[in-house]
């Protein structure tokens, strides 16, 4: 089945997942989403800053190695697993990670450690 076929009309059919449905604590009205909206949100800003200090580590090892900072190859793997994860928009979201996650140095704006 294509990426497609899975997504539907509404993305990604893990998005909401069956065990959302099922979930007897799951909140109910707008505020209570919001709130859990507002908790995944603090997560995802968790992991991102988790994944820019693996990303940290491994850029130093590279140079520390006489590699270079950049892999392009690597960038396109990662981008490549968020646009299968979450259609053709994950590309967009997998730019913004990874431009979170750069050094402070490279070889320009679209530098990649990781």
């Amino acid at each position: 089945m294509s990426a497609e076929g899975r997504r539907g009309a509404h993305g990604p059919s893990d998005a909401h997942g069956p065990s959302d449905a099922r979930d007897a604590r799951a909140p109910q009205g707008v505020e209570e989403l919001r709130a859990a909206v507002d908790q995944v949100d603090r997560e995802l800003q968790r992991l991102v800053a988790r994944r820019r200090e693996l990303s940290n580590r491994i850029q130093a090892l590279r140079l520390g190695r006489g590699g270079e900072r950049y892999d392009a190859t690597r960038e396109e793997q990662v981008v490549a697993s968020y646009v299968a994860a979450l259609g053709p928009e994950g590309a967009d979201l997998a730019g913004a990670v990874l431009r979170v996650c750069r050094g402070q140095a490279g070889p320009g704006p679209d530098s990649d450690s990781g």
